[in-house]
């Protein structure tokens, strides 16, 4: 005879049960290897896009001939695409900062995080807005600007590919592990070791 239950005694829930913030936090930070690895992940990824998108904002090739302009009319054709790319991933930076403490450290700011969600939206915009850019870019942006307009591309292409999964990865992976994995992620691991330390401080004693 085993302790253990068997599967059908697990009473399986919805899956906005195991979304609700409390619940995301414990079987998240009971699977820290997978969370904590993506969220780590995430994070040196938005600090990347943060500083080549500023970096390039303030590009020496920002004055140079675009769409038949020169000086500060040139630089304004990508400056407001890369501002709001820089304020957008600055966001997902400090979002994704929030996710990894409550993975990590067992902080309960899932609401936080969930909040700071609703910059997925501005990111939406702000990459329909950049693919406006590239597309009405002329042969001068692209060859006397192209560092920028590269740039601008790259961070389109990544953000299309990933934003699906890297905004919200408990939405995403929750229902790929299935009920009855998020459910047995919900038992806390930590209670079985007391116990088996417990036992143990009573064999000595006696």
């Amino acid at each position: 005879m085993t302790d253990n239950k068997p599967d059908e005694e697990l009473v399986l829930h919805s899956m906005g049960y195991y979304l609700r913030p409390s619940n995301s936090l414990k079987i998240m930070g009971n699977k820290k290897l997978i969370f904590g690895t993506l969220g780590l992940f995430i994070y040196c990824q938005q600090f990347v896009l943060v500083v080549g998108a500023l970096n390039h904002y303030a590009s020496f090739s920002r004055v140079e001939l675009c769409n038949g302009m020169y000086g500060e009319e040139a630089s304004e054709f990508y400056d407001s695409a890369l501002a709001f790319s820089s304020v957008y991933h600055i966001i997902e930076w400090a979002r994704t900062t929030v996710f990894l403490t409550a993975v990590l450290m067992g902080v309960n700011l899932i609401q936080v995080y969930y909040f700071l969600g609703l910059n997925m939206f501005f990111g939406i915009f702000t990459f329909i807005y950049s693919i406006l850019k590239l597309t009405d870019s002329d042969e001068d942006c692209k060859t006397n600007q192209d560092t920028r307009y590269v740039w601008l591309l790259a961070d389109v292409i990544v953000f299309w590919v990933t934003f699906w999964l890297f905004s919200f990865p408990n939405v995403i992976l929750f229902p790929i592990m299935g009920k009855k994995k998020l459910e047995l992620g919900m038992k806390e691991p930590e209670d079985d070791d007391d116990e088996e330390g417990d036992n143990k401080d009573e064999e000595k004693k006696e």
